[in-house]
């Protein structure tokens, strides 16, 4: 979910190719997905990202749009608005050698796929980014080669760099990354090369280029998938727990933003 500019609410989510699973299942590749569920089978990567927009959100009957298509690929993050108003939606696609996303210039009425750098080693991009001071945008990517991925555009998303490994650890599963004021900005990341544990918030107070700040909050094994949002002075940060069955848990950091400027500032 995002809410854009003008307060409006969108619901994003991704559609599959589906079909009606036989008796004797195929054999399949490494790597390529075979998922069965109540009689149907899923076993490609193409996949096609929709959404409902709400324009009342905050009412006691909100009323929301007709589904529609919006691009193709598979979005797992909010949209970055940048500086001049263009919207990029990093929905990816796995059947691509490059990394994708979508550009809109018309506050996300309609979208033009587009693709960057080449990948570096993955199945699942998963990539997010966010707007520098100097107006680049910085993208980052899971990866297996135990750091996550970046590529820079100079030019809001038009060209990319070549892709190459950040020095960020990160054992090839989402993480989160945004900017919260000038000059800082939020990541929360497995601090771990290999396995899915370590679960940790980090603030930068140079645009991304260091992360002086860093602090543990779960280190338990099978914590991943962190997603993060802000209200007043709290931030929330829900991973997934995977156990017997996959939970989400809820922690709140009070106050933890403002102390972190309130330090930084009287370094």
């Amino acid at each position: 979910m995002w809410t854009d500019k003008n307060g409006y609410l969108h619901v994003f989510w991704v559609q599959n190719n589906t079909k009606i699973q036989p008796e004797i299942l195929p054999q399949v590749e490494k790597n390529q997905p075979l998922v069965c569920v109540d009689g149907y089978m899923f076993d490609d990567f193409t996949h096609s990202e929709w959404e409902m927009i709400c324009k009342n959100p905050d009412d006691e009957n909100p009323v929301f749009t007709e589904p529609r298509y919006l691009d193709k690929g598979f979005l797992r993050c909010k949209p970055l608005v940048l500086n001049n108003g263009r919207i990029l939606a990093f929905n990816y696609d796995q059947t691509e050698p490059r990394y994708g996303y979508s550009i809109s210039d018309d506050n996300g009425n309609t979208f033009v796929h587009r693709y960057g750098a080449l990948k570096v080693s993955t199945m699942f991009d998963e990539t997010m980014a966010y707007q520098m001071e100097d107006g680049r945008v910085r993208m980052l990517a899971r990866s297996d080669v135990g750091e996550l991925i970046e590529s820079y555009s100079m030019d809001c998303g038009e060209t990319w760099t070549e892709a190459v490994t950040s020095g960020i650890d990160s054992p090839n599963t989402r993480f989160y990354i945004s900017k919260i004021a000038p000059n800082h900005v939020l990541m929360v990341n497995n601090d771990h090369r290999t396995k899915r544990t370590n679960m940790s918030i980090y603030l930068s107070v140079d645009d991304g280029m260091t992360w002086k700040y860093k602090m543990l909050i779960d280190d338990r094994d099978n914590i991943s998938y962190p997603d993060v949002d802000f209200y007043e002075d709290n931030i929330y940060i829900l991973p997934t727990i995977v156990k017997d069955v996959v939970q989400k848990k809820y922690y709140l950091l009070k106050h933890l933003s403002k102390i972190w400027l309130q330090t930084s500032s009287r370094k």
